[in-house]
């Protein structure tokens, strides 16, 4: 089963194409990694997938994300794009929890919008809270602000406030970049603990990471898909050389 299905998709900020027809199938309740070096199009496939390329008034695109039988890339109506998102979740590279809320209101926040009753989610909070591995660190603070939590406790509560939605998708987009090893650890294995619950796609460019972490990897280079296979095949036996080279230079040999 797959949770998108992206189909000869081509971006393009202005006259610089972006992304260079991309096809390419997300597996469905697994964890896909996205490799490839800076600038090669890993974050902008991830906006394509949650919609936010629409928010960028020079950007164009072209091809399909299947998402749920329709191409997404074709909805117009806000409403269409909102609910959307409500189904594909994102956590970004550097936490943005809202400073000025309390821990719980970040989580509430977004359910509160959707004109939730407060005992569902109270439920839904703790129910995220303790999902993203954050519960038994915040349970008798839940009434202090976002900042004072540490780095990586904030991006986890944003990864708790993204799950409180139930999505079917969570996108992440390095993470892990601003955090220390212990933080980045504590990350992965919530995101290894979410599998088989929701799909994930997590932009990377650490390549050990996408090995421990990943079912499936991509890698792109240039605004292409070079490469994509099961994360242990794509590693130890790369079928184009353009992979080899970029594995063996910041992974070591294979």
């Amino acid at each position: 089963m797959t949770a998108f299905e992206v189909r000869d998709l081509r971006v393009y900020y202005g006259d610089k194409e972006a992304l260079k027809g991309i096809t390419l199938n997300i597996p469905e309740k697994e964890i896909t990694t996205i490799i490839g070096p800076s600038g090669c199009g890993k974050s902008t496939f991830l906006r394509c997938l949650n919609l936010m390329i629409k928010e960028i008034p020079y950007a164009r695109t072209e091809g399909e994300v299947i998402f749920d039988g329709e191409n997404v890339l074709e909805y117009e109506d806000e409403a269409d794009i909102i609910a959307h998102r409500r189904r594909v979740g994102t956590v970004f590279q550097h936490p943005n929890p809202f400073p000025w809320m309390s821990i719980y209101d970040n989580v509430a926040y977004g359910l509160r919008l959707m004109g939730m009753d407060e005992d569902e989610i109270e439920d839904r909070v703790y129910e995220a809270l303790e999902k993203a591995a954050l519960l038994d660190q915040v349970e008798d603070r839940l009434d202090d602000p976002a900042s004072a939590l540490s780095g990586g406790q904030q991006q986890r509560l944003c990864i708790a406030r993204a799950l409180a939605m139930r999505p079917e998708v969570l996108l992440m987009d390095e993470p892990t970049s601003d955090l220390d090893p212990i933080a980045t650890r504590k990350i992965e294995e919530t995101v290894m603990e979410l599998k088989g619950e929701v799909t994930i796609v997590f932009v990377t460019h650490l390549l050990p990471q996408a090995y421990r972490i990943g079912d499936y990897t991509a890698f792109f280079l240039h605004g292409e898909l070079v490469e994509a296979n099961d994360t242990e095949k794509l590693f130890t036996d790369p079928q184009d050389e353009r992979t080899k080279e970029y594995i063996e230079v910041e992974f070591g040999p294979s």
